[in-house]
């Protein structure tokens, strides 16, 4: 979700889910770019869901911050008992995640975003971004996750078969029993079976449908 305020100045809030996270070094290095008269980065730090609660107490007084630079264009600073006001005339480029892991339709905007309407009042646009629920693809790649972890293992136990004269495996029982048991795909029947040897076909399938292809060299 993406909300913008337009002002003067351009600022960046970004909500990453671990503090040093790649995208704060990279929006960082980018902020000069994005105006010129770029004087602030605030970058706000958040963890996993389990520490959803004792993040909001972390993040009220910056919560604070971030109202009154909204709202006045000014920053309130306090240290060694000074006290001072900097003008901060900002825009705000936001983007944050719904606190459940993916956005729930049954769930208003305002409660997948969870964040305080004094805080999203302020935003003049915000965009919603949803991935699409699609279980043809969603399949699809999950069967092909699955093509190349058969291959991978598969090439793996036949090299240590090679090697050790003394190891007689039945490779596609190991295959299936781990698969089975770690992946939990359930007992192998004859769908199964059957469906392995299409995935030699799947990339022009892939090509047809315009869907991008990736390849394993092993």
């Amino acid at each position: 979700m993406l909300g913008l305020s337009g002002n003067q100045e351009m600022k960046l809030l970004i909500e990453a889910d671990k503090p040093g996270s790649l995208i704060n070094n990279y929006v960082t290095q980018l902020s000069c770019m994005l105006s010129r008269k770029a004087t602030n980065l605030v970058s706000l730090q958040a963890r996993h869901t389990k520490f959803h609660h004792h993040l909001k107490e972390i993040l009220c007084h910056k919560r604070a911050a971030i109202h009154e630079a909204m709202e006045q264009q000014t920053i309130s600073i306090t240290k060694a008992g000074i006290t001072t006001i900097m003008n901060s005339r900002t825009s705000v480029l936001a983007a944050t995640n719904p606190p459940s892991g993916h956005y729930d339709d049954l769930k208003t905007a305002q409660d997948n975003i969870d964040l305080q309407t004094t805080i999203l009042s302020r935003f003049d646009l915000i965009f919603i971004v949803k991935d699409i629920n699609m279980f043809s693809q969603d399949k699809m790649v999950e069967n092909l996750y699955i093509f190349f972890l058969l291959l991978e293992l598969k090439l793996l136990l036949k090299t240590l078969n090679m090697e050790s004269a003394e190891l007689d495996l039945d490779v596609d029982g190991i295959i299936w029993t781990a698969l089975d048991e770690q992946e939990k795909i359930g007992p192998v029947n004859q769908w199964n079976v059957a469906f392995i040897p299409q995935f030699y076909y799947l990339p022009s399938l892939l090509l047809k449908q315009q869907i991008p292809v990736i390849i394993f060299l092993c």
